[in-house]
């Protein structure tokens, strides 16, 4: 909530018309509203994947497939993911 506020504060700092806040907040209703029937629908909105994490998920990927090729054992796959996966 406080970001909606703090963008809305940022709007009006700039001096725009009365008109372009409401606008925006217009825009802002309906794009809650589409959230909220998607997720009622079983269609949650998209979540942005960085690309550290889709770099990590390749990596983890190859390594699956080489150990399931035989080109890596199982002792080797285990140590390069370990090496691989971050805990925050």
């Amino acid at each position: 909530m406080s970001r909606d506020f703090d963008r809305y504060r940022n709007l009006l700092n700039v001096f725009v018309s009365v008109w372009t806040l409401i606008d925006a907040l217009r825009q802002d209703s309906a794009v809650a509203e589409t959230h909220v029937v998607r997720s009622q629908r079983g269609q949650p909105p998209k979540k942005r994947v960085t690309r550290c994490t889709f770099a990590l998920q390749e990596r983890l990927l190859k390594i699956c497939r080489d150990c399931a090729t035989g080109k890596m054992s199982v002792a080797e796959a285990l140590s390069a993911a370990d090496h691989t996966i971050r805990f925050k």
